[in-house]
């Protein structure tokens, strides 16, 4: 009862029903995020971009090393979604250097 009173927000992820009023706020909250994020995110993909080309001069043109390079900047997150708020998905800063397209890429 102590931990609920304490972090109401805690709380109102939790529940299932969110109400107009719950959905708003969780719009506005990633909103916010977002603004921040997106900044912080394109600047790392911008270093991560000449980085792979440096990477593939320094390799003998290994695209596989410089590719993984690009993937770990450019893939991710790129916005702050209500169901990231939520906990229903995790928050990908960095994208995975060994996976190919990013999945998320089209939402």
């Amino acid at each position: 009862m102590l931990g609920q009173a304490a972090s109401p927000s805690l709380a109102l992820a939790e529940s299932e029903e969110s109400g107009p009023v719950t959905k708003f706020f969780f719009g506005i909250s990633s909103a916010v995020c977002t603004l921040v994020y997106t900044p912080l995110k394109i600047a790392y993909a911008v270093t991560a971009i000449p980085m792979s080309g440096l990477v593939y001069a320094w390799s003998a043109g290994n695209t596989e090393m410089s590719e993984r390079v690009l993937r770990s900047g450019t893939q991710g997150n790129w916005v702050i979604t209500p169901e990231h708020l939520q906990g229903h998905r995790s928050v990908t800063f960095v994208g995975d250097a060994n996976e190919g397209p990013d999945p998320d890429a089209k939402r």
